[in-house]
């Protein structure tokens, strides 16, 4: 027996939503990545947080920064460098992420 257009229809709509799901994910993603990138001297400093309390401290003062105030959590961290490869420095004494410091609000400890 053929399919009419409204089963086809039915069919395609799970489809559909994964597919609309997916973009609007893709987006919102690509938008997060953009504000996200450091484009000053401040930046969050996020270590690995399997790592002990201390290691992002270890982290920054390996780069040469110097920390300017403590994460919510105990592995990020609000740190400033002079350096212009600062963040290049800081992945190389093994930082996870790095965050533009712009968005230090939302990680910092509120006092």
């Amino acid at each position: 027996m053929p399919f009419s257009a409204a089963q086809s229809a039915k069919q395609d709509r799970p489809r559909g939503a994964a597919i609309l799901a997916f973009n609007v994910t893709t987006v919102l993603a690509v938008f997060t990545a953009i504000a996200a990138v450091p484009t000053g001297s401040r930046v969050v400093v996020v270590a690995p947080p399997w790592h002990p309390p201390e290691s992002v401290l270890a982290i920054v003062a390996g780069a040469g920064g110097t920390l300017v105030n403590g994460g919510r959590a105990s592995w990020w961290v609000l740190a400033e460098g002079s350096s212009p490869d600062f963040v290049n420095r800081l992945f190389e004494a093994g930082a996870m992420f790095i965050l533009d410091g712009k968005l230090a609000a939302a990680c910092i400890k509120e006092n």
